[in-house]
């Protein structure tokens, strides 16, 4: 994924550009430890597989990605679409079918349960908003009501429709 030139892009962006300014600490280390986090993935020795760094995705999240989130409506009052992007790339795996079947997803059940139910709401972009909204609203995934953050479901809901109608790649590339 560092290596596509689509993906690997976006992931590079999202780290130095929204998440990098909202941690903590002195530029310089953070970028460094960034570029060896990167490196690290860029590794072929290294066999990362991707449904295992899947595994407990929301936990992670709240860790890695929503005090970004946060900081950043905070700071600027607008959702970065980047995160709101990795939020829909998230919520659409987790509907539990990669290539038209079925994966098995390791979470909690109740999360699972949650996204598998919510994903049944439709496949229009209003109800991918809707989608989302179900999702940011369950407090016990995130410990916040993310549902009141505004315009958060309306750019998540919006590229949760894009990777559904167009891909990753495909949907990636305005950002």
């Amino acid at each position: 994924a560092i290596e596509h030139p689509v993906i690997g892009t976006f992931i590079k962006r999202m780290i130095f550009e929204d998440i990098i300014p909202n941690i903590p600490g002195e530029l310089l280390e953070l970028e460094n430890f960034a570029d060896e986090v990167i490196n690290r993935f860029r590794n072929p020795a290294i066999d990362h597989q991707l449904l295992s760094i899947t595994q407990t995705s929301f936990p992670k999240y709240n860790v890695r990605v929503l005090p970004s989130l946060l900081a950043q409506v905070e700071k600027s009052g607008v959702v970065p679409d980047r995160l709101a992007y990795s939020f829909a790339a998230l919520f659409y795996f987790y509907r539990g079918i990669r290539f038209g079947k079925e994966i098995t997803l390791k979470d909690r059940q109740e999360i699972i349960d949650l996204l598998k139910e919510t994903w049944k709401s439709g496949s229009t972009q209003l109800e991918m908003v809707t989608i989302c909204r179900k999702i940011f609203s369950a407090h016990g995934l995130w410990g916040y009501n993310l549902s009141a953050i505004a315009n958060l479901a309306e750019r998540t809901g919006y590229y949760l429709y894009q990777i559904d109608q167009n891909g990753i790649e495909e949907s990636l590339k305005e950002l």
